[in-house]
């Protein structure tokens, strides 16, 4: 340290206390120290949360409300706007001035003579550059429950499932919904497995851009069994389904908004959660257990 730099003095034992207006003037104001993001498993591989921050707004879930508060600095932080919402809000994804929001539906048993339309799922991305009045910039939902999601840049990927049920001699199909054009998801482009199952449903992985409102969303629907775990990579989308004894796990390539089904394995044992599960050097891992008490149950499901 030199003498005068920062405006101070530098005594002989070569300690220097800075004037407050130093301070001031060479930290700016608009600097954002470090903060902490969502745990994540895999790097660059956000995972949708209940709280969120950018280091200078915090974004908290509360039941059907999405809050955005001013954090930085101290000294002003406060309450900017509350999104209200009229399903149950599920998480939400941060990507610069756009806030993606999953909002699940349960339109409760007054529809249980239309099963498939009792609950529904939807992706909504607002334009957050006035943190202060964020405003909706496109809607995009799907018949079924909210299973996960991950975003890799600027596309937000999420697991949607539908039980398989069939209502006055037909199978009620996906439904999707987006920005108000709404149409059924036909049987040809749903694909399956020949692997038999006890209960199967609709696994439609739905892919988003967040930054660009005029690329239209793309989605691949599959008829599976009962969606368990979901390991996601850079590249991959892992999902397993328990069948007895073994888990089916089937992987799915991702690049921006193109989704391909590309392998399917088996293993003993079932899969405890994601953390169960990696992907290394192009090698998939896997973790199960295994128990005498599934055992029995398989063998007596046969007999």
């Amino acid at each position: 340290v030199r003498d005068g730099l920062l405006g101070s003095s530098v005594p002989r034992d070569g300690l220097a206390f800075l004037a407050q207006d130093s301070l001031e003037s060479d930290v700016p104001r608009s600097a954002v120290p470090d903060y902490s993001k969502t745990n994540i498993q895999v790097e660059g591989v956000d995972e949708a949360d209940i709280v969120k921050t950018d280091g200078e707004y915090i974004y908290v879930v509360s039941g059907k409300n999405v809050t955005i508060l001013r954090a930085y600095p101290a000294e002003e932080a406060a309450v900017l706007s509350k999104i209200r919402l009229n399903g149950t809000v599920e998480g939400v994804f941060i990507n610069g001035d756009k806030l993606a929001v999953f909002e699940g539906w349960d339109f409760g048993p007054y529809k249980m003579w239309n099963p498939h339309e009792l609950i529904r799922t939807s992706v909504k991305v607002y334009d957050i550059l006035d943190r202060e009045n964020p405003i909706l910039g496109r809607r995009v939902s799907l018949n079924g429950s909210y299973f996960n999601s991950r975003m890799i840049g600027d596309y937000v990927y999420v697991v949607i499932t539908q039980l398989a049920l069939c209502v006055e001699n037909e199978v009620s199909l996906p439904v999707m919904d987006s920005d108000d054009c709404i149409r059924k998801i036909d049987a040809s482009e749903i694909y399956y497995s020949d692997v038999p199952d006890y209960s199967y449903g609709f696994t439609t992985i739905l892919a988003v851009n967040v930054q660009d409102d005029e690329e239209a969303p793309t989605h691949k629907t599959f008829l599976l069994g009962t969606t368990s775990s979901m390991y996601v990579s850079i590249n991959n989308i892992y999902i397993t389904f328990p069948s007895g004894e073994y888990t089916r796990i089937y992987r799915f390539h991702i690049e921006g908004s193109k989704i391909e089904s590309v392998a399917e394995g088996e293993v003993p044992g079932y899969v405890l959660n994601q953390f169960s599960m990696d992907e290394h050097e192009g090698y998939f891992r896997v973790a199960t257990t295994t128990s005498q008490v599934a055992r029995s149950w398989t063998q007596g499901l046969s007999q």
